[in-house]
């Protein structure tokens, strides 16, 4: 699966230019929600009761997934770095209320192009970890590592395999898209995608 069309002669990323046109289509009425929120909560209609606090913490679980998709899912041009405090949050308010925890050990601003690969990592290694596990997180000579920590992944040697080996055919579905994905972008840098398994962690270095 490639992420690029050709038209008129340009390579252009379609699916990445699709996730940000849903990204920034939702991001306005979602954000509406909000501001009306705070503005009942202004008026003491709300009184926080439990159905107005389910409102508002599902506003903010959808505003947090847009701006992480934003960066994993949408075209990853060239633009302004994005400080290491700034992906931190965008990472771990996607996560707060997921089935892992990103543990950022980043120290220095990346382009979205780089950090597209390791949001992409993440949600990859999210999918085969069991609940309640971390993943540290480390960009350091132009590459990616991330490490397991609490328990050994459940991994899916078909897409594991498609996405260490370039030459093997790799088939997924939208809950394993990432897969492709990352396997697209690390292609088109030249990059190479390597695991490592061992009796106690899981690295992935990309």
């Amino acid at each position: 699966m490639s992420e690029l069309a050709t038209l008129d002669g340009r390579d252009v990323d379609l699916a990445g230019l699709i996730g940000a046109r849903i990204c920034h289509d939702l991001i306005s009425p979602i954000g509406a929600i909000g501001n009306g929120l705070e503005l009942l909560e202004l008026s003491g209609a709300s009184d926080h009761t439990p159905e107005m606090t389910l409102v508002a913490e599902s506003q903010r679980a959808c505003v947090a997934r847009i701006g992480f998709f934003r960066v994993a899912f949408g075209p990853a041009g060239a633009d302004a770095l994005i400080a290491p405090a700034d992906a931190d949050r965008l990472i771990a308010d996607f996560a707060r209320d997921g089935r892992t925890s990103p543990v950022w050990r980043v120290e220095t601003a990346l382009s979205r192009a780089e950090l597209r690969f390791g949001f992409l990592a993440y949600l990859c290694l999210d999918t085969a970890l069991p609940r309640r596990c971390s993943v540290e997180m480390r960009h350091e000579g132009g590459r990616w590592q991330l490490l397991t920590q609490g328990a050994l992944p459940r991994l899916d040697k078909a897409l594991w395999g498609g996405l260490t080996d370039p030459g093997q055919t790799l088939e997924v579905t939208p809950a394993t898209v990432q897969f492709a994905l990352l396997a697209e972008a690390a292609r088109t840098a030249g990059r190479d995608i390597r695991l490592d398994v061992d009796a106690e962690a899981v690295t992935l270095f990309i």
